[in-house]
């Protein structure tokens, strides 16, 4: 919905929006996921950094170009471990 500030459209606007935030603050009230999971989920996906889950072993895998990282979260903290960097030929002996 289009309206100007300071208008009746706009003033209208502004009371909804506080009636719909304070409604789905008591009826509907959402939990932030844990950090480390909102990361891992942001991760996989944006496609754009092309990053997958290994399979067969623990961690995930980041591929840039030609390149490949291996990585893997630590505990539940906000660490991120970077296991190896290098051409994707090798990277996964």
């Amino acid at each position: 919905m289009d309206a100007e500030q300071d208008s009746p459209e706009g003033e209208r606007l502004d009371v909804l929006t506080t009636l719909v935030e304070a409604h789905e603050s008591k009826h509907c009230p959402m939990e932030l996921p844990a950090p480390l999971e909102a990361i891992k989920f942001e991760m996989e996906r944006r496609g754009h950094w092309d990053v997958k889950k290994l399979a067969g072993r623990q961690g995930y895998r980041l591929r840039i170009g030609g390149y490949r990282g291996i990585y893997k979260f630590e505990d539940e903290q906000i660490t991120v471990l970077v296991l190896d960097v290098g051409p994707r030929g090798g990277i996964y002996k």
